[in-house]
């Protein structure tokens, strides 16, 4: 399962009190919220900012139904009453809707109130049985992203079938939706929606009474990545029998409890920690932990808290031995010992490494673990064994006179030799993990001596397990690497707390048929750092294979961070050439550590899975765009850049996004594509303000967009900009010149602005002078003495004003795009941006429609709005569109496994644009996605006319097994291309026959590389998420 560590949600913890371990012998499935009685409701207005909503327990997190794994997509659900309605808000994260992801038309909204098409929406759901001792009837309230409901009264005994569900009864409540967006430069989470609605309790029967019980089913659906979650986890679908659901318990006041985090489930201390936001009056708390392994009895432990406490709490439970286990935690009255809150049973795994050794002395001993004794002898050998903690493990020694030891953790051994450390005098709490021995020296061995006969002295050794870490996550399932490839592997350079390292370094073992080529730095030189070096260091044999072993050594201190960005880590470059060998896919595993300050600091090897996929055998397409991003010209190794530039070439890509290319820098092997904007690294703005400040776009705040030092927010007046004026003449210089120095062949705006200034990223036109407001009076036909600013246009202009601002988007772009011609006619002006909507017209501040003789290429992305994308073809006409998919994580704190373009998706975007494909972004993609686009790139290169000419004539075949959406023809009137595509799981046997055949015609199998003769009926299997393609002429 996806391990609990992974979630952060919301309960409690305390402090004071640590309780005695207890020893019970089952564990309660069903999980239990009470409920508090409010003074005030809360505003129906899905803000859930009234006060009653910090009184409430937060009922998180949500399972995949009949799973035990944790939704991607979180989801947070709160519970009150008063003497007429019961209350219930869900805060619902929902990726989606983060514009950076440009994903807003997978969040789906269509239902009409009362329809079961809101189960094909974006959905909440609450299941109510108002008497826990009858099965035989429960309610239903399910309530879309845009406030539509579909409520009925469900009968047994099957609850959702045919004549089960009336739909004539009506809830009446009210209910208020609210989406959150704006995630721009903001954190992980911010991208949701919530649902605030009140629940008549008349429509049950009598108001209940505390201590009264309700079963209840908290869910959702969320149809991004398709997942069906709920908090108590169930075995069968949202509409079973009401025994399975979790309990809601009335009473009259409950804590505020918020943001749990349950720890990482490591073998030892665990850490739980909460937000305590509320606590009832006179009331103190209990936070209990609860483990089960199998055969065993329960091990509980507790902590209270004392009346009043409110703030950040942390609970430290213990997880003692390795394997499967089960986990729940209560928060309860410690008077009373009813449970405020009962966790569902949590399924989890605690894995652990075991540390052996002996050691020979000549004198007394004391060999300490993280600071508890493991061993104590005198002379002679003995032996130990002992369980390392994930993270930080030290070892102690206490020695008078000689000592050698041999020590393993599995594969890996060390002994005690220079690579420890040694202090003449111990000094308080020496044996502990935090104690700082930055002070000791490092000791003198006679080879795996340590000590002086009759001397005593001590020495200290830490030991890291599970540190090093990739970005992203590839260690989490596999990374997949294809023959005749480039792999660049992120890794953070991570320090220790409260220690910084002199002489960091990391060491990575691949099969001998992998090279690695190089490891580069980002900004050094800006961030006045030196980087890192890359040194072959000989080879090993792991389980009968030769490996090479390469260090990676920072050549700058490096201290411990809480957080990175992307420019702070180290970009390895991984080759594997092609090995001549027929195979679907075979399988190694790569091997790092960490070490640092002469080895006194090592780390248990870890192991990363590799799949080896066949060699990339890309053609990049002549016309048709195949764009990527690169690792950067940020680089500092521009060698190492070089061989991961060539390997995207051989991916299929033909166009990179990339960016400084100066001579004498090595050219790239495609098209270097450049994004566009008003930022200091961009179009430099301030020479001409400093100039000429009065000529400064004025924001929605009155505020000149002028920093003088940074330039991020530095435009001049857009109105001058559309304009033949001085301040447009600068800016048309410096596109000119910018182009030619870092020979760039495709300036691109990436232009995703709120016309109304209202994200965290500032709108780069959004101009309030009174000459752009005079603009905006013309074209709105305002009369010119109407008084405006930001606030009355929001409210009375609306529509003119979004009109008004993708109009002045499209204006700048015809000047940009006439000024990049002037560079060269085969230099390329573009925009991306969401697909065709009024959404994308308000909050991506563009309309297609209005740059069709503006743009030489349009790039949307990303997800597959049928519609849109349909109505973004029509308004463009002739313009090409390059459609989009997105690779995530995005942020570096996401430990996620990440997604990849499978052939099915490439294809996809490549049959429903007209000009090109683009995969974003570069540092999330493995062998999966440039193997992929290897195979999707030789054949649209193959038959590019017909890709580019557009021409579909389904009627030429049909198809029976797969949907019609997922067939395509091409034609020119002489040849077919037939595609099949199966985005799904699983493999499709298709019938395809070919209508209008003749005997001359012929069947070829593009793929399988098989003339399949004159074939009229073609029984075909389409593996998952893959594709077949078909030539017949």
């Amino acid at each position: 399962m996806k391990n609990i560590m992974r979630l952060t949600v919301a309960m409690c913890c305390a402090y004071f009190f640590f309780g005695a371990l207890t020893h019970v012998t089952a564990l309660e499935k069903i999980a239990e919220v009470r409920i508090g009685r409010v003074s005030q409701p809360p505003v129906i207005d899905g803000k859930l900012d009234d006060p009653c909503w910090s009184n409430t327990v937060e009922i998180a997190p949500f399972i995949l139904l009949k799973q035990k794994e944790f939704a991607q997509e979180q989801t947070r659900a709160y519970i009150a009453y008063d003497e007429q309605n019961l209350y219930v808000a869900f805060r619902c994260e929902a990726s989606c809707l983060d514009p950076a992801n440009n994903q807003l038309a997978e969040f789906k909204t269509g239902a009409a109130k009362d329809s079961d098409d809101i189960f094909k929406n974006d959905c909440v759901l609450l299941l109510i049985c108002p008497d826990e001792k009858r099965n035989d009837v429960y309610y239903e309230i399910s309530i879309n992203g845009v406030g539509v409901v579909t409520d009925a009264k469900c009968a047994a005994p099957n609850y959702w079938g045919e004549g089960a569900r009336d739909k004539a009864w009506n809830y009446g409540g009210q209910v208020a939706v609210k989406t959150y967006s704006d995630t721009w430069g903001g954190d992980r989470g911010k991208a949701y929606w919530t649902v605030e609605f009140s629940v008549p309790l008349a429509a049950f029967g009598p108001m209940p009474r505390p201590g009264a019980t309700w079963r209840t089913c908290l869910g959702r659906i969320e149809q991004r990545n398709n997942e069906r979650s709920v908090w108590q986890p169930m075995e069968g679908g949202f509409h079973i029998a009401p025994d399975s659901f979790g309990r809601i318990v009335f009473d009259n006041a409950v804590p505020g409890v918020r943001n749990v985090a349950v720890g990482n489930f490591s073998f030892g201390e665990n850490r739980m920690t909460c937000d305590l936001v509320s606590m009832p009056a006179q009331a103190g708390m209990r936070l209990e932990t609860a483990v089960m392994f199998a055969g065993q009895g329960k091990d509980v432990a507790f902590r209270d808290l004392a009346p009043g406490k409110t703030g950040k709490i942390e609970h430290v439970y213990e997880l003692k031995q390795a394997g499967p286990f089960e986990f729940q935690y209560r928060i309860l009255n410690p008077a009373s010992m009813a449970a405020y809150y009962q966790s569902p049973l949590y399924a989890a795994h605690v894995s652990m490494s075991l540390l052996t050794g002996s050691l020979r002395a000549d004198g007394d001993y004391t060999l300490y673990l993280n600071g508890k004794e493991v061993l104590k002898g005198g002379k002679g050998e003995q032996k130990f064994s002992a369980a390392l903690l994930s993270g930080i493990n030290v070892l102690a020694l206490e020695a008078n006179g000689t000592v050698t030891g041999d020590f393993a953790v599995g594969d890996f051994t060390f002994k005690t030799d220079n690579r420890w450390k040694y202090s003449p005098a111990a000094a308080d709490g020496w044996t502990a993990n935090e104690f700082n021995d930055s002070a000791w020296k490092t000791a003198e061995a006679n080879g795996t001596i340590l000590g002086a006969p009759g001397s005593k002295r001590y020495f200290r050794k830490i030991i890291l397990h599970g540190h090093s870490a990739f970005w992203p996550n590839w260690a989490a399932e596999a990374l997949s690497i294809a023959e005749n490839s480039v792999q660049m592997l992120k890794i953070f350079p991570q320090g220790l707390k409260k220690k910084t390292l002199a002489d960091w370094q990391v060491t990575l073992e691949v099969p001998s048929e992998f090279h690695v080529a190089g490891a580069s730095g980002f900004i050094s030189a800006r961030q006045k750092r030196k980087g890192f070096k890359c040194e072959e260091r000989g080879t090993a044999v792991r389980n009968g294979q030769e490996y090479r072993r390469y260090a990676i050594r920072a050549l700058d201190p490096v201290s411990f961070r809480e957080k990175f960005e992307g420019y702070q880590m180290c970009a390895i470059a991984v080759e594997l050439s092609v090995s001549g060998k027929r195979f679907a896919e075979r399988e190694c595993v790569f091997y790092y550590s960490m070490e640092a300050e002469n080895g006194t600091i090592q780390e248990v090897p870890r192991e990363m899975p590799v799949k080896i996929l066949p060699p990339l055998c890309g053609k990049p397409p002549k016309k048709y765009a195949w764009q990527t991003t690169t690792a950067g010209t940020d680089m500092d190794d521009l060698n190492c850049l070089d061989t991961l530039n060539a390997s995207l070439a051989r991916a299929g890509f033909n166009q990179l996004w990339h960016g400084r290319n100066p001579e004498p820098q090595k050219k790239l092997p495609a098209k270097n594509v450049v994004m566009f904007g008003f930022s200091s690294w961009h179009i430099d703005c301030r020479p001409w303000l400093e100039k000429h400040p009065e000529e400064a776009m004025i924001n929605k705040a009155g505020n000149r967009c002028h920093e003088k030092v940074s330039g991020r927010n530095t435009q001049i007046c857009p109105g001058l900009l559309v304009r033949d004026t001085p301040a447009w003449e600068f800016v048309a210089s410096a596109i000119i010149t910018w182009m030619k120095k870092d020979r760039i062949d495709q300036l691109v705006w990436d232009y995703e602005y709120s016309v109304w200034d209202d994200k965290a990223k500032p709108t780069q036109i959004a101009c309030f002078c009174p000459r752009c407001l005079a603009d905006f009076k013309e074209m709105s036909k305002i009369p010119a003495d109407t008084q405006l600013n930001y606030g009355i246009i929001k409210e009375k202009y609306p529509e003119q004003w979004i009109r008004f601002m993708n109009q002045r988007m499209a204006q700048i772009c015809g000047k940009v795009r006439q000024a990049v011609h002037k560079v060269g006619p085969d230099k390329v002006f573009s925009v991306y941006s969401g697909y065709q909507c009024e959404e994308t017209r308000s909050f991506y501040g563009v309309d297609w429609a209005m740059l069709v003789d503006k743009i030489d290429l349009a790039i949307c992305g990303y997800g597959r709005p049928v519609t849109q994308i349909a109505d973004t073809l029509k308004v463009l006409g002739n313009v090409p569109l390059a459609c989009g998919d997105c690779i995530t994580p995005y942020r570096t704190d996401d430990r996620t496994f990440p997604t990849y373009c499978s052939k099915a998706i490439i294809l996809r975007r490549a049959v429903d644009g007209t000009g090109g494909f683009l995969a974003w972004y570069y540092p999330d993609m493995d062998g999966k996605s440039f193997y992929a686009s290897a195979e999707i790139s030789r054949l649209v290169a193959d038959y590019e006319d017909l890709f580019v000419a557009h021409r579909k004539d389904n009627a030429l075949v049909t198809a029976e097994g797969i949907g019609a959406d997922d067939v395509t023809v091409f034609t020119d009137g002489k040849r077919r291309l037939v595609l099949l595509i199966n985005e799904k799981k699983e493999p499709k046997k298709v019938l395809l026959k070919n209508n209008q055949f003749t005997p001359q015609m012929k069947v070829f199998d593009y793929y399988a590389e098989k003339d399949l003769g004159n074939l009229r009926e073609i029984t075909t299997e389409v593996p998952a998420n893959d594709v077949k393609a078909f030539i017949i002429e």
